[in-house]
């Protein structure tokens, strides 16, 4: 079983990318990124696009439409006093296109992509409830790998 995680969905004009930081840490993150007018994408490392911390909560949130037991999911993110909305939805009314807005990054993936963010999702849920519902463990294990990279 692997710590880290990552995996990125592209679209013609937006990437939504998943991130697991490792098993023990309870959250992932998720960024969305958009392919500007010159036809190059955003970077990370230029401090381009949108990145949201999601909580094994919002995790299940999430899950539940993608499984359509619910319509729709809205959150609510602020960090840096910047509010950031979260909305994740079925597009269409035959539930083909899965819509995940990051403020205004809107990122819409069909299967199998869908299925798949549903599959990594499930198990990282699984993962993290196993590995890392002990917050402090999980804190100062995830801050002590930083700083022994650093």
């Amino acid at each position: 079983m692997a710590d880290i995680h990552k995996k990125s969905f592209w679209g013609n004009k937006t990437a939504l990318i998943l991130e697991s930081p490792g098993k023990k840490i309870p959250y992932i993150f998720l960024t969305s990124i958009k392919k500007k007018g010159n036809g190059d994408w955003e970077k990370l490392s230029q401090k381009e696009g949108k990145t949201i911390k999601i909580s094994l909560n919002e995790i299940i949130c999430i899950i539940e439409v993608l499984e359509q037991k619910l319509d729709s999911w809205r959150g609510y993110h602020i960090f840096n006093q910047e509010s950031t909305e979260i909305f994740v939805y079925w597009k269409d009314s035959s539930k083909s296109i899965f819509t995940f807005e990051i403020g205004s990054y809107s990122n819409d993936l069909k299967f199998p992509d869908s299925k798949l963010l549903t599959l990594l999702l499930s198990h990282l849920l699984t993962e993290k409830i196993e590995f890392a519902t002990n917050e402090f463990l999980s804190e100062r294990d995830f801050t002590e790998k930083k700083e022994k990279k650093e």
